[in-house]
């Protein structure tokens, strides 16, 4: 057996991932002072279980994790793998090489693993006993080690003659058994207490036993009792239960009855809906036609005024042409009283021209008799009076005929006076015929007026209502749609991140990004976008999972190493890998799970209380198959002590109870990143948003890693 090599990555001054082959003979380190030679030792040292960060030249465990430097970012966790050559089978293990490695993240939590496998530190201690290699052994001697080993006493010399000599184990083993035989006879003087206390009882537990036969006896009788009673209560209550079938059927029949009764009242229900339907019909009908009566009825009161005003005109037109009437009647009666006059005149005159006429013939004749005898100048006279009687019969001939002409004159205005005066009776009938028809359509109008404005009142009020109403609603829309709008910024925010990847490691988003791109296959997705979680148990499984949400399910370890090839390539970041064909689940004894499933505060299994794709079970078994849920630190400290603490606990609250007894916990800081996994509930939990509390991060075997130093893993 020999070291073959050994492999540094963010241990001390070993920042990069640095592997050293060693061969059959010597090998050595040579270096100036300070370029990490003994860093070499302390991590072959550390890597067999040293726990004194004091031998390792620190002063806690995190120091050994590379811290960062200028040039260069810390690193989340340190890791050494010491690889042995075991040809010879001197290590008690089937392999003819053995690696074991050890790995502290800077939360303070350790993992070993022998063939990447994980173990207990005893079971690498065990392992190495009588080797002639552990933290204490001869095989490592640091500087000024040799001058300690020959100051020191001789009971602490002895140590490493007994390493040498192959005797440790079989000590360890004897002091193993004495500690057995101890406990042993300790367990021997308890039992011995036991019984004698148990002889004490021997007497009380006699009489006991005689009360507890009469009791059997009596309690047999009153099987008996119970039984004939049970016997005739089955009678009753078959009898009853006869009786309640035949109820049942009737109630049956009236279910039924009513269940008619209860169609015929929806029918009738749905057509009082769809009444009500058209009554609003009508209601929004009947507002448009009060809308309608009310311009018509300002339409008529404005027709009504024109009417007034046309019947005021009327009326004055009335009185004038009475006026004009009576003048005209008060003419006439002039008129005729002066035709009167004239006629009675002109019968004088015509009176006057007869005796005229008959003087003037009696004085021709005279003047025919005479004529030799009348004097030429008394014929002068005679022919004067009768040019001037001759006037005067003209004058009264032209006074008749103007008369005549007035009288005429007078009776076609009567006449006009009277036909207009009937057209006017007429019109005036008519207007006053239009005048009641109006006034009955304004009155009719006026109570259908009142009516729709009792109904236009109640509608307002129904419509104000319902206005209110529409309002609230519309006011409660609107904040549902800012909720939505919010919703959807929130949701489209989410989804930018995801289609990004936000939250994930470098290397684990360039490679999701590649297989979306198809320059990888075989790439299933990361953990976190593989399983549901419920909200309760987020950060339960936030906890229990830690860096494992990130790790990428691949479909076999081919297309694994073609990825960690991407990676190493092009330099983009570190990845773990879980290949299809190589992770095993780890599972639960079934005595361990019906022990677990009567503890008090038990939730469950972590693999049981996820959802995930059935071809998925070996990474979900293989992460959380022997993780226990449980709701408080207390109950889950009485969980663990069941199982003697081989599971993790974890509880709702993301503290955990390690397997060996550790307990890790505290508070809770929260990180507004990406959701890491699809969830069955609301709320979410990103691989940023891991919270303090976490447990001991095992990574299940056949786990591939990508590699770049710097590249961050969150602890």
């Amino acid at each position: 057996m020999f070291l073959k090599r050994i492999e540094l990555a963010g241990f001390k001054s070993f920042a990069d991932k640095t592997e050293m082959e060693f061969v059959r003979g010597i090998t050595a380190v040579v270096g100036p002072n300070g370029s990490g030679k003994s860093n070499i030792s302390d991590g072959i040292r550390w890597v067999l279980g040293e726990q004194s960060a004091k031998s390792l030249r620190g002063g806690k465990m995190e120091d050994i994790i590379f811290a960062g430097s200028d040039a260069r970012k810390a690193v989340n966790y340190g890791e050494v793998s010491l690889t042995l050559d075991n040809g010879d089978h001197v290590l008690p293990l089937d392999f003819n090489e053995v690696t074991v490695t050890r790995r502290v993240h800077r939360s303070g939590d350790s993992e070993y693993f022998i063939n990447k496998q994980s173990c207990r530190l005893k079971d690498i201690t065990e392992l190495f006993m009588d080797t002639g290699i552990g933290k204490e052994a001869y095989s490592i001697i640091g500087q000024g080690r040799i001058e300690e080993i020959l100051s020191t006493r001789s009971e602490d010399r002895r140590g490493i003659f007994e390493e040498a000599s192959g005797i440790v184990k079989y000590k360890s083993r004897k002091k193993e058994s004495v500690r057995k035989l101890d406990e042993t006879e300790q367990n021997l003087l308890r039992i011995h207490d036991l019984v004698t206390e148990l002889e004490d009882q021997i007497g009380p537990l006699k009489e006991q036993s005689e009360k507890a036969l009469k009791y059997k006896e009596l309690k047999e009788q009153l099987k008996r009792k119970e039984i004939s009673l049970y016997v005739y209560q089955i009678e009753q209550i078959h009898g009853a239960w006869s009786e309640a079938n035949e109820k049942l059927e009737k109630l049956k029949e009236e279910q039924l009855a009513l269940s008619t009764v209860v169609s015929a009242h929806d029918a009738k229900l749905e057509s009082d809906r769809s009444a009500l339907r058209q009554l609003e019909d009508e209601v929004e009908t009947i507002q448009n036609q009060l809308l309608q009566f009310s311009e018509a009825f300002e339409k008529s009161e404005g027709y009504g005024e024109l009417l007034k005003e046309r019947r005021r005109n009327l009326e004055r037109t009335r009185e004038q042409l009475s006026q004009s009437v009576d003048t005209g009647d008060s003419r006439l009666t002039e008129r005729q009283e002066e035709l009167a006059r004239m006629k009675d005149k002109l019968a004088a005159l015509q009176t006057e021209l007869t005796e005229l006429r008959d003087q003037l013939s009696a004085e021709e004749a005279k003047l025919v008799g005479v004529t030799g005898g009348i004097s030429q100048q008394q014929e002068e006279s005679l022919k004067g009076n009768l040019l001037e009687l001759m006037n005067q019969m003209a004058q009264a001939r032209n006074e008749i005929r103007y008369a005549d002409q007035q009288q005429e004159a007078l009776e076609r205005r009567m006449n006009r006076a009277r036909e207009e005066s009937g057209k006017w009776d007429v019109q005036k009938e008519e207007l006053l015929r239009r005048k009641e028809q109006i006034d009955r359509s304004v009155e009719r109008f006026g109570k259908e007026i009142a009516e729709l404005r009792s109904g236009y009142i109640t509608e307002s009020e129904r419509y104000q209502s319902l206005q209110k109403l529409l309002d609230e609603s519309q006011g409660a829309l609107r904040k549902w749609e800012q909720k939505r709008e919010a919703q959807i910024a929130r949701r489209d925010t989410m989804k930018e991140m995801q289609d990004d990847f936000d939250g994930f490691m470098l290397g684990v988003k360039e490679v999701l990004k590649a297989s979306r791109k198809s320059a990888l296959q075989g790439v299933h997705g990361a953990v976190a976008e593989l399983i549901r979680v419920p909200e309760k148990l987020e950060l339960a499984m936030e906890t229990a999972l830690g860096a494992s949400v990130q790790h990428i399910v691949m479909e076999n370890e081919a297309v694994s190493r073609q990825a960690i090839s991407f990676l190493k390539q092009r330099q983009l970041g570190r990845a773990t890998f879980l290949p299809l064909d190589v992770i095993r689940p780890r599972h639960v004894s079934p005595s361990d799970r019906s022990m677990a499933e009567g503890e008090a505060g038990f939730v469950g299994f972590g693999s049981e209380l996820v959802q995930y794709d059935p071809k998925y079970s070996n990474i979900v078994g293989s992460l959380l198959g022997n993780v226990v849920i449980a709701e408080t630190l207390e109950q889950a400290n009485k969980i663990a002590a069941r199982f003697q603490y081989r599971y993790r606990v974890v509880t709702l609250e993301g503290d955990v109870v390690n397997a060996g007894g550790s307990m890790t916990g505290g508070s809770h800081h929260k990180k507004k990143q990406q959701p890491a996994w699809p969830q069955t509930s609301a709320g979410s939990a990103g691989p940023g948003n891991c919270r303090d509390g976490k447990a001991d991060r095992q990574a299940p075997p056949g786990n591939r890693t990508g590699s770049r130093p710097n590249d961050r893993v969150p602890g």
